[in-house]
């Protein structure tokens, strides 16, 4: 690949990014509330103006329908009507209506809590002007709610497109901002190869981003785009990796045997899967370079046992292994595990999380610094520049999908100065093969697939959810059988998209009402020690129902829970659905996963509600969620280890992970050669800035 250019002013460089790395408030009328709106829109902590130019449309509107209106039904469409007449709402409940006409046929405006001034102002008896806005029918008559004026979009016919709802933001004025957002892209120099762009037909970077919000057809700017989301992500690898591979790392053996008699104390045996597992870590260890490895396993076949024996070898040489986990949850269910293990071992294992009282964090950080505690359980706090290890030797990070490269990076350099600690990273959930090398090419990887002996196979079942009281009067019956459940919805609380959907919230107030305090709830937007004190007491017995969101999906370990309700089933994708089915079948007791589904099912969401029954081989499911979904809804909320992407989707856009594999070596190399800054650090500022996966660990609510 020719080299590109360098950039030579720093200043020039770093100005060059200023409008699009600027806060979404620097746009005109954004204040905090605004603000706020659409950071819960695009589910981050703070918007930059770069988010928004980067948000592409998800619809466009159909300006093509003409006058006939049952041909437009149920589509987002543009339309020219005649007012004819306002009906003011009678009652505080209903609607105001503005009663058009599209050629001869009538059609009602509604709006809810609007006010009549306003409206009448807005749309003058007996004029004419054009709307967006999706057509439905109530009692006979064709309505649109809430339409918005296409002569505030300023697009013409044939160029609009729809980027969906804010709640709090009115869609004319959403659409205002990304436009403000967009206009203030910069010209940039170009980071791809001239070649590469002519090959594959693809626009320059802003030409790239007027175009698709031109249209949503434009798929030679979509893919352009979609590549330099993943050309950025393998450039973060590659600079992960070289800076890693630079270093040496500390040869680890278990001379002492400490392996050999932890497994040896185990009341049941390792699978043959587990065993090789171990058995191509020790050999990874043993050399005196990094070890990169990925171990990725079905759902309960036994990552944690694999990963102990990893620490216990590092132990065993009189180094130190930490173990990270992205919840506060997680870490004290890893470190009661591994403190029961290991303590007739003689081998002590102490717990580091932010929440930790001021002399138990004392304690914890002299006990590493000094060495005289071998292994760690803990969640971000492992990475602070305060915790120092006196010779960390090895890092397992479980659910790694969870943080950032620069994390991961920084935790493997607290090894002694001039060395990088043993990496063992652990997967939620099997990852397709097709996506392995492009995505995890950088390291080898072990799979478990078997299951350890006993466990017993979980029964699914598929219900309607008009019985639903069946289901809770099952619920009841186990409940008094001293049983254990968990309750999954798929949403906190109801909004006008799915106002049909009985959210988290209520669910709970309707089983409390049914099962007193045995009943809690936990989800991700409540403060996370309450949410952790609920399931702390779901694990002791305390609560015996838990409605939940898929807070829960991964982690969770209680063997007395016997039956997982899962509501709304066809929305969410097969591996996800798999992830929650296994919180249950962890004990001595038959376990049941019931999905509840909404009737009529599309033909795809029957056709993975139906697979999900016929089996619990994870590595399967992964694999057929991905062909009937995409490699972006494996897991659906992020638990398939993908980066987020915006533009890219892997199933069609496949080659392009090949292609930035190569291109990313290329700049790797030639970085080496010359260290001076190219237009290619431009696209991985944007993309840190853009994206959780390469700046710090954006741990999504649910």
């Amino acid at each position: 690949m020719k080299q590109s250019p360098t950039i030579d002013d720093e200043r020039e460089w770093q100005d060059r990014l200023d409008p699009l790395l600027a806060p979404v408030t620097s746009l005109d009328g954004v204040g905090p509330k605004t603000a706020a709106a659409l950071a819960r829109r695009l589910r981050r902590d703070a918007v930059r103006c770069i988010d928004l130019v980067l948000l592409a449309p998800n619809g466009k509107i159909d300006t093509t329908s003409g006058d006939d209106l049952a041909l437009a039904t149920g589509r987002l469409v543009c339309l020219e009507v005649e007012i004819l007449a306002h009906r003011p709402a009678r009652t505080s409940r209903m609607p105001y209506v503005v009663v058009a006409k599209v050629g001869e046929t009538e059609l009602d405006l509604i709006f809810f809590r609007a006010r009549p001034k306003w409206l009448a102002e807005r749309y003058p008896l007996d004029t004419r002007c054009r709307i967006i806005g999706r057509i439905g029918i109530y009692r006979d008559r064709y309505r649109v709610a809430h339409p918005t004026l296409a002569s505030e979009t300023e697009a013409g016919p044939g160029s609009l497109v729809s980027y969906g709802t804010v709640e709090g933001i009115p869609r004319s004025r959403f659409n205002a901002l990304i436009r403000q957002a967009v206009n203030r892209t910069p010209e940039l120099p170009e980071w791809l190869d001239a070649g590469l762009l002519a090959k594959h037909g693809w626009p320059g970077w802003r030409e790239a981003i007027l175009t698709l919000h031109a249209t949503n057809t434009a798929e030679a700017a979509r893919r352009r785009l979609a590549f330099d989301e993943i050309l950025a992500f393998q450039l973060e690898l590659e600079s992960s990796r070289r800076t890693i591979e630079q270093l040496p790392a500390m040869s680890l053996c278990d001379e002492q045997g400490l392996q050999r008699a932890f497994l040896s104390r185990l009341p049941f045996v390792p699978t043959n899967d587990q065993l090789r597992a171990i058995q191509e870590i020790e050999a990874d260890l043993a050399k005196e370079r990094p070890m990169g490895r990925l171990l990725q396993g079905d759902v309960g076949s036994g990552k944690t046992l694999v990963a102990a024996c990893a620490m216990l070898t590092a132990a065993a040489c009189g180094a130190q292994a930490a173990l990270m986990a992205p919840t506060e949850l997680l870490a004290r269910q890893h470190h009661r595990t591994l403190s029961q293990w290991f303590e007739p071992l003689g081998v002590e294992v102490v717990l580091a999380t932010g929440s930790e009282t001021l002399g138990a964090r004392r304690q914890f950080t002299q006990a590493l610094a000094s060495g005289n505690v071998k292994l760690a359980v803990g969640t971000h706090a492992l990475f602070q520049d305060k915790l120092i290890f006196k010779n960390l030797a090895l890092v397992v990070i479980d659910e790694q999908h969870r943080f950032g490269v620069e994390q991961r990076q920084r935790l493997i350099l607290k090894a002694r100065a001039g060395r990088a600690a043993h990496l063992l990273a652990m997967s939620a959930t099997p990852i397709p093969r097709t996506l392995l090398l492009g995505l995890y090419g950088d390291m080898t990887v072990s799979s478990l697939r078997q299951k350890p002996p006993g466990r017993l196979p979980v029964k699914t079942r598929l219900i309607a959810a008009d019985r639903q009281d069946e289901v809770m009067a099952s619920c009841g019956r186990a409940l008094a059988n001293g049983e254990r459940i968990y309750w999954i919805c798929p949403l906190i609380e109801t909004d006008e998209v799915s106002a049909s959907q009985d959210a988290a919230i209520q669910r709970f107030a309707t089983l409390a009402l049914l099962f007193g305090e045995r009943v809690g709830i936990a989800h991700g937007r409540q403060e996370a020690s309450e949410r952790e004190a609920q399931l702390r007491a779901f694990a002791a017995g305390d609560i015996q129902l838990l409605v939940a969101t898929t807070v829960v999906e991964v982690g969770v370990d209680v063997s007395e829970a016997t039956i997982i309700v899962i509501e709304s089933a066809e929305r969410f994708g097969m591996a996800q659905l798999h992830q929650l089915r296994g919180r249950v079948g962890r004990g001595v007791r038959p376990s049941f996963c019931l999905l509840l589904y909404n009737a009529p099912l599309s033909f795809s969401a029957r056709q993975r509600l139906q697979a999900l029954r016929q089996t619990e081989d994870g590595f399967a499911i992964a694999e057929k969620d991905m062909n009937l979904r995409g490699p972006g809804d494996i897991l659906g909320l992020r638990q398939s280890g993908l980066p987020e992407f915006r533009m890219a989707d892997l199933k069609k856009d496949a080659d392009l992970l090949a292609l930035s594999s190569v291109v990313a070596a290329s700049a790797a190399k030639g970085r080496r050669e010359n260290s001076a800054r190219r237009p290619l650090d431009l696209l991985v500022l944007l993309h840190r800035a853009l994206n959780a996966w390469a700046a710090s660990a954006n741990i999504i609510k649910v």
